[in-house]
C-alpha cells in the first residue's frame, strides 16, 4: 500500500528568512565599514570589498565538499532524481558533467555590475541606490518570461507593479529631501549606468538559473566557482583601478586613485587604529555573511527561481533603513517610510504571504511544492523494491521544491 505525503513550503520559507536575515546583515557590515576611521583617515575600499565578497563565495566550495562527503549518499540520489526524475518531467535531461569555466561568466558579470554600481554611487546622490533593486526587479520579471518561459499569474503582478511603485516612491522621496550640489552631466551619465546595472544584475540571475535547468548543479557548487574565478577577475581588476586617479566629486578617495591596496591592510591590520578592532571585525563578519548569503541565493535561484529571490532580497534596504535610523544614522522621513510599506505589501503579495481572496488574486498559486503529491512506498515495499537508503530517499522530498515541477504531478519516489 502507498502512502501519500503533501510537502509543505517549511523549507523553503526557511531559506527565503535566512535569504533575508543575511541579506540585511551584509548590508550592515557594510555600512559599519564605510563609517569606520583608522588613523584620520575614512575606510573606503569598495573594490577590496567586492573582492572580500568573492573570497566568502569561494568558502561555499568547501562547504558543497563537505556536504558532499557526509552525506554522500543522499546526494547521489538527488543527483539520480534530478537528472533522470526532473528531466522527463522538463522534458529535457539534465547534464552532469559541467566545464567549470563557465562559472566565470556570472563572476564576471557580478564584478562589472559592481563595479558600474560603485562608479555611479559616486556621481549621484546615495538615495539613487534604493531605486536599484526596483529596477532590477522588473527587468527580471521581464526576462524571466522572455528567457525561462516562466508563467505569472494575476497577483504576481500585483505583487511586482507594488514592489516597483514602492522603490519609486522611495527613491523621490529621497532626492527631493537630499541636497547636492553635483553637475547635471554627472547625474544623467550616473542614471544611465543603474540602468545598465538593472540589466547587468538580471543578466546573472537568469543565466543562474538557466545553468539548473542545463546541468546538475548543487548550488554550493556554483557559489563556491563563481567566487574563484570572481577572485582572479577582481584582482585583475585591482591592478587595473590602482593605476586609475579617482573620478573628481568623490569624497574621501583612497589616495587620489580609485583603489589603494596598501592603504587597505594599513587600514585593515592598524589595531591601534580609532575604529579598531571593530573595522577587521566586521570584515570578518562580510565575509561569513556573504558565504552564507550567497548560499542562500543560489539555493533559492535553484528551487524557487531568481525572480523570487530578486523580491525577497528587495525587501532587505527597508529593515535597514529602519535599524540605521533607531541608531541615528539616518533621518526618518514619511516618503520613504510609505514606499517601504508599499514595497513590502508588494512582495508579501508576490510570494503569497499575503492572499488577496478577491478579483481572482487568489488563484494559481505559484509558490513551489504548495501541491506536489509524492508516492511513498510502505516500509515492507521499500525494503524490497527501493535501492536507496531512507536518508537519500528523504532528501528526494528537497528536490522536489522546485518551480519546474506541475504543482498536480505525482511522481514516485524510487
Amino acid at each position: 500500500m502507498k502512502k501519500k505525503l503533501k510537502i509543505n513550503n517549511l523549507l523553503m520559507n526557511l531559506y527565503l528568512v535566512l535569504l533575508l536575515l543575511t541579506s540585511i546583515s551584509s548590508s550592515l557590515t557594510l555600512k559599519v565599514q564605510q563609517r569606520c576611521i583608522v588613523d584620520g583617515v575614512q575606510y573606503n575600499h569598495p573594490l577590496m570589498q567586492v573582492v572580500i565578497m568573492f573570497i566568502g563565495e569561494a568558502l561555499n566550495y568547501f562547504n558543497f565538499l563537505f556536504y558532499k562527503w557526509r552525506h554522500r549518499g543522499a546526494y547521489e540520489a538527488q543527483k539520480k532524481y534530478e537528472i533522470e526524475k526532473m528531466g522527463k518531467i522538463e522534458k529535457m535531461g539534465k547534464i552532469e558533467n559541467v566545464n567549470k569555466l563557465i562559472f566565470a561568466i556570472p563572476a564576471f558579470i557580478d564584478f562589472f555590475g559592481t563595479f558600474l554600481t560603485l562608479v555611479a554611487m559616486s556621481m549621484l546622490p546615495f538615495s539613487f541606490y534604493y531605486m536599484i533593486r526596483g529596477g532590477n526587479i522588473i527587468i527580471t520579471a521581464i526576462f524571466s518570461v522572455l528567457f525561462l518561459k516562466k508563467i505569472l499569474y494575476k497577483h504576481n503582478f500585483v505583487g511586482l507593479l507594488l514592489n516597483f511603485l514602492g522603490f519609486l516612491t522611495v527613491g523621490i522621496s529621497a532626492i527631493l529631501t537630499s541636497d547636492t550640489d553635483q553637475d547635471s552631466t554627472y547625474l544623467i551619465v550616473g542614471v544611465v549606468l543603474i540602468i545598465v546595472t538593472f540589466f547587468t544584475t538580471t543578466c546573472q540571475l537568469v543565466f543562474e538559473e538557466l545553468l539548473f535547468k542545463k546541468y546538475y548543479l548543487h548550488p554550493l557548487e556554483v557559489v563556491g566557482w563563481e567566487g574563484f574565478w570572481g577572485i582572479i577577475i577582481s584582482l585583475l581588476g585591482l591592478a587595473l583601478f590602482s593605476n586609475i586617479p579617482c573620478i573628481s566629486n568623490v569624497q574621501q578617495c583612497p589616495s587620489g586613485k580609485m583603489e589603494d591596496v596598501p592603504q587597505f591592510f594599513e587600514s585593515v591590520f592598524n589595531l591601534n587604529g580609532t575604529d579598531q578592532p571593530k573595522l577587521i571585525i566586521m570584515i570578518i563578519l562580510s565575509m561569513i555573511f556573504m558565504m552564507m548569503l550567497n548560499g542562500f541565493s543560489l539555493t533559492v535561484t535553484k528551487y524557487s527561481g531568481c525572480l523570487t529571490r530578486a523580491v525577497v532580497t528587495a525587501v532587505a534596504p527597508f529593515i535597514v533603513w529602519m535599524f540605521t535610523i533607531s541608531i541615528g544614522w539616518d533621518d526618518f522621513n514619511y516618503g520613504q517610510f510609505a514606499g517601504y510599506t508599499i514595497l513590502t505589501v508588494g512582495a508579501m503579495i508576490y510570494c503569497e504571504v499575503l492572499v488577496i481572496p478577491f478579483c481572482g488574486l487568489d488563484s494559481f498559486k505559484n509558490i513551489p511544492s504548495a501541491k506536489i503529491l509524492m508516492k511513498i512506498p510502505d516500509q515492507k515495499q521499500s525494503s524490497q523494491q527501493s535501492p536507496l537508503p531512507s536518508t537519500a530517499r528523504k532528501c528526494l522530498f528537497v528536490t522536489a521544491c522546485s518551480e519546474n515541477l506541475n504543482t498536480e504531478t505525482e511522481k514516485m519516489a524510487y
